[in-house]
């Protein structure tokens, strides 16, 4: 049965999902591809066939190939890449400067990239500390921001700023592989309430919130972002709180919490910016975490083991 297009709302990313399974000839080749998890890209696949009521794919245990209907949409999207590449170029020709600040080192690829895609700009950024980096946009001095809320707070964005979600990254705690806590795969914050803590100034209130609703006050032993801090968690000195997306140091192990954690990561930009750069950049940075997140073997092993959450912190489906 045919969709009725009236009804049709195409998803950019479904008919990317498509298109890489079209390429590869393998669901599991172009989840890698687009750092998905299968079960994630298999959804997408669906809704689409869904949508337009017709059967793109031919799926057997072996391989994977084109229905009619899938050869004649590939043609079709391959042909909107193409129009929407060049219609880029000319909506963002001339010499615009375009400033992006960032509070994680190994985003900052995000200028390189919107530089390439759109060579007409001028792309600059700067490493922000989390915190500073929004007021920045409402201020006037940047364009865009990759940036975070403080956990149990959902920032105000300034007059004629706008904010998309990135991912909610949850937050899990690191210590020594030697700690007798190390052994399991999910540990209950209240059973560190007689440790030391080691954290950086801008995260101690977030700290002592957390422990505060698990019912104890944390030892916070060490404030600093220049103590050796690997060398204290290893010895068993301290643990510490961790971004889930954060490979353990040779020694130490990282664990999910028993309590859901989460800490928002968003993309911000001033209300008068280009909508295709917005698009473009808001999507390399999903796509960059979800990327990172993918470094860390103990994140990995947990978001495959539960697909439908990795699709509701990475905002996939």
């Amino acid at each position: 049965m045919s969709a009725d297009m009236s009804e049709v709302q195409m998803d950019w990313l479904d008919l990317t999902a498509f298109c890489e399974v079209a390429k590869h000839a393998s669901f599991t080749k172009a989840a890698e591809r687009m750092h998905l998890t299968q079960p994630v890209l298999s959804t997408r696949i669906r809704r689409l066939e869904r949508m337009l009521g017709v059967e793109l794919l031919h799926r057997s245990t072996r391989r994977v190939t084109l229905s009619q209907p899938g050869h004649r949409l590939l043609r079709h999207v391959q042909g909107l890449r193409q129009s929407w590449h060049h219609a880029v170029a000319d909506v963002t020709r001339g010499d615009i400067r375009f400033t992006v600040a960032t509070t994680i080192p190994e985003l900052c690829s995000v200028a390189a990239a919107t530089n390439h895609h759109f060579p007409h700009l001028r792309v600059e950024y700067e490493l922000r500390i989390p915190g500073t980096a929004l007021p920045a946009v409402g201020a006037g001095g940047f364009d865009a921001v990759q940036g975070a809320d403080p956990l149990f707070h959902n920032v105000v964005p300034p007059a004629q700023v706008e904010i998309g979600t990135i991912v909610h990254e949850p937050v899990w705690v690191m210590l020594s592989e030697q700690h007798p806590l190390a052994a399991h795969s999910r540990i209950r914050l209240h059973a560190l309430s007689d440790e030391a803590w080691i954290e950086a100034p801008e995260s101690i209130d977030e700290l002592m919130a957390i422990c505060i609703e698990a019912g104890f006050v944390p030892d916070i032993r060490y404030r600093s972002r220049t103590l050796p801090v690997v060398d204290l968690i290893q010895a068993c000195n301290a643990v510490s709180l961790i971004q889930a997306r954060v490979p353990a140091p040779a020694g130490c192990v990282t664990r999910p919490l028993d309590i859901d954690v989460r800490r928002h990561i968003f993309y911000a930009w001033h209300s008068g910016t280009p909508q295709s750069i917005v698009r473009f950049q808001h999507d390399f940075l999903r796509t960059g975490y979800r990327r990172l997140a993918f470094r860390n073997p103990a994140y990995r092993q947990f978001i495959e083991s539960e697909p439908q959450r990795f699709a509701e912190l990475h905002n996939t489906v």
